[in-house]
C-alpha cells in the first residue's frame, strides 16, 4: 500500500475514533476543526462556503457529527433503505 493511501486510512481512523468517542450529536464549529485538522478560521470559511454543514441552534452554529463522518468518506445511511431510495 502507498504512504498517502496509508496515512488517508490513518487519518480516517483517527477521525472516527474521535467521532465514536463523544455521544454528542454535534460538535461546536471549533471542534470540528480540531477533529479535521484545519484551522477554526478555515472551519469558519468552509461553513460559509456551504463545505461543512452547520445547524443553527439559536445564534450557535453546531456541526452534525453525521457531516464529519460523511467528510470522512464513511456512509451513514441507514442499512434498511434500498440503494438509490430517497428519504
Amino acid at each position: 500500500m502507498s504512504g498517502r493511501k496509508e496515512s488517508e486510512l490513518d487519518y480516517r481512523n483517527l477521525l472516527l475514533a474521535k467521532l465514536m468517542e463523544d455521544p454528542r450529536l454535534v460538535v461546536t464549529v471549533g471542534e470540528a476543526a480540531e477533529m479535521l485538522g484545519v484551522s477554526r478560521s478555515f472551519a469558519y470559511q468552509l461553513v460559509r462556503q456551504s463545505e461543512l454543514p452547520v445547524i443553527h441552534l439559536g445564534r450557535r452554529k453546531v456541526v452534525p457529527k453525521v457531516a464529519l463522518f460523511e467528510l470522512a468518506g464513511f456512509s451513514v445511511r441507514d442499512r434498511s433503505q434500498a440503494p438509490g431510495e430517497q428519504v
